[in-house]
């Protein structure tokens, strides 16, 4: 099962043009159409992810590469057993990117039914980057994950609990789509209140 109105409105807002569907097995896909058609045939018994980052694939001695075109969010991951830690670490992050600049309408919050939540930030879009670009694009990106991923619950600074600071510097980086049912749990991803649990 798949809610369209909500697939559509992620895939719109969230994800980039969507080039590739599934995890680690991804099939290449045309348009958006083709990613609901093919969406709607596989999540019965396959996760189901679309691309976060606007790249074209290229091939280097046969090994997929990709290459960025549009890079326009930041991309946050939080993880933890107990659900109470992950809603503290996300929004103390949300106060953190708002004393940054950016606006709370700038955000989107996901409920990935699992144990965690995925954050994302709207960012000016870089479009068509040379590499250079890319590199220095990543190192502030990096740079603002580690500032607003700081945690100070004792006396020696340290991450916060429950976020990924590896995951949103890689361009190939997919994540799950709200609106469509997990095979595992039957749940459904989906875009919540930003700061509500």
């Amino acid at each position: 099962m798949i809610y369209n109105e909500h697939t559509e409105l992620a895939l719109s807002t969230i994800f980039a043009k969507v080039c590739e569907i599934g995890n680690p097995d991804r099939k290449t896909v045309k348009d958006v159409a083709d990613f609901m058609l093919k969406a709607s045939s596989l999540h019965h018994n396959s996760p189901i992810y679309a691309d976060i980052y606007e790249n074209k694939i290229e091939f280097d001695k046969g090994k997929k590469r990709y290459v960025p075109t549009k890079i326009d969010k930041l991309f946050f991951d939080f993880d933890h057993e107990k659900q109470s830690v992950v809603e503290s670490d996300i929004n103390l992050v949300i106060e953190r990117l708002k004393e940054r600049g950016i606006p709370e309408k700038d955000m989107i919050k996901v409920w990935t039914t699992g144990k965690g939540d995925h954050l994302y930030c709207r960012l000016k879009p870089l479009i068509n980057p040379t590499k250079e670009e890319v590199m220095e694009y990543q190192r502030k990106m990096k740079a603002i994950q580690f500032a607003v991923s700081q945690c100070y619950c004792n006396d020696k600074p340290h991450l916060l609990h429950s976020v990924d600071t590896k995951v949103f510097a890689e361009f190939s980086r997919i994540a799950r789509v709200p609106g469509i049912q997990r095979f595992d749990n039957k749940m459904f991803p989906t875009v919540v209140h930003l700061t509500k649990p």
